[in-house]
């Protein structure tokens, strides 16, 4: 039994493919073909995963930081300063 690693089998278990099975060759390369748009398809989606949790993480230190201001500000009026 040969293995190897990558998309693609090497160029001779190819061709022994389509001896073998005629249209092998063609199924072998078409599915190699949709696993690469797969995984780039699935690599966007991360990517845009990502950038939406930045985003909130932007908004939540932005509101955090908002959160703290307000609460210094109520501390000076509660304790009598004037703002």
């Amino acid at each position: 039994m040969q293995q190897w690693s990558g998309p693609l089998p090497p160029p001779e278990a190819i061709e022994r493919y389509e001896v073998a099975v005629s249209g092998a060759a063609r199924a072998i390369l078409e599915m190699a073909v949709k696993n690469n748009e797969n995984r780039i398809s699935l690599e966007q989606r991360e990517m845009s995963i990502r950038e939406g949790e930045l985003v909130l993480d932007q908004r939540d230190m932005g509101i955090r930081e908002f959160s703290e201001k307000l609460g210094l500000v109520l501390t000076c009026i509660n304790r009598g300063y004037s703002v």
